[in-house]
């Protein structure tokens, strides 16, 4: 029987930021599977890029704003950047595949769902905007159509309890059709697993991007209830899963900054690159999780 895993993505750069140890379960020999659910087109990407025009923002990597009058280049569309983000996303996931086996290399595939930006907040593009019911029905059919490609598999997502509305419309949507089995049927907090597809979700895991972990507990519960992603099982009310105990954490620290991450950092206008995750939309959690980046030398490429 293939070993397989699939990996929910609400966007480009979660399988880096809070679900890397998918990479383990690569280096085991399990078919991953990467399913974007969407291209997270709307982020502050555009406004580092338009620093000639009407960007204020900064980059971490260079002290200034873009401008592309300057530089030479065209400025992408909202379209070309969620495409941008999509090949980011698919690049860290082959880098991923590509970590030293410890039985096999396992195969690894993506998915573009494209769901739409804010899918879990019906159109909003606030992170912290509340989940609605319509953005958990758009992840739950996409939860059923892979259990039904691929009904022997581990299902991964972001949690419940997650701040952004898309990470945790994509938990709420797992959690409810896995149930909550470890709770007592009296737990204010149970929930009974779906008849059809919930035996087959027994081992379904949710993690916990690293910004959330020391805000206030959601309405789901605390945070610190589900996986976290940088040290299983280290914190409290987190399940047992002696598969995430492994010893090659450094390692696979070490891989994610010099194979993967450059997914996100890579910069080549003209190729439709443009350092969307780790540069200009999300460079904030990448140094938080990663470190900072190099400092900035003023002979280097706009992102080297």
């Amino acid at each position: 029987m293939t070993k397989r895993l699939i990996v929910l993505v609400p966007h480009e750069d979660d399988e880096t930021l809070s679900m890397w140890p998918a990479m383990h379960y690569l280096a085991c020999d399990y078919e991953t599977h990467f399913v974007f659910l969407t291209r997270g087109e709307v982020t502050a990407t555009s406004l580092r890029l338009d620093g000639g025009v009407g960007g204020t923002q900064p980059c971490l990597s260079h002290p200034y704003v873009h401008n592309h009058v300057q530089e030479q280049f065209e400025l992408p569309t909202v379209e070309e950047i969620g495409l941008a983000r999509l090949h980011e996303g698919m690049s860290a996931a082959g880098a991923m595949a590509m970590v030293p086996p410890l039985t096999a290399s396992g195969a690894v595939f993506t998915h573009d769902e494209n769901l739409g930006t804010a899918y879990g907040s019906s159109g909003s593009a606030s992170s912290t905007a509340p989940w609605t019911e319509e953005g958990v029905a758009k992840a739950d059919a996409v939860i059923r159509k892979y259990l039904d490609a691929y009904p022997n598999t581990v299902f991964w997502s972001m949690s419940p309890t997650d701040g952004h509305p898309d990470h945790a419309a994509c938990g709420v949507a797992l959690r409810r059709l896995k149930g909550t089995p470890h709770l007592s049927v009296s737990d204010p907090n149970y929930l009974a697993p779906d008849p059809v597809y919930g035996a087959a979700l027994v081992n379904a895991r949710f993690w916990v991007s690293k910004v959330w972990w020391n805000t206030p507990a959601g309405q789901h519960g605390s945070r610190m209830g589900e996986q976290c992603a940088w040290w299983p099982n280290n914190y409290p009310g987190n399940y047992s899963d002696a598969a995430l105990n492994f010893t090659r954490r450094a390692e696979y620290t070490a891989w994610i900054k010099s194979r993967v991450i450059p997914a996100y950092t890579a910069w080549n206008p003209a190729a439709g690159s443009f350092a969307i995750g780790a540069g200009h939309s999300t460079p904030s959690q990448f140094s938080n999780c990663f470190g900072a980046p190099p400092p900035y030398v003023a002979s280097a490429l706009w992102h080297g």
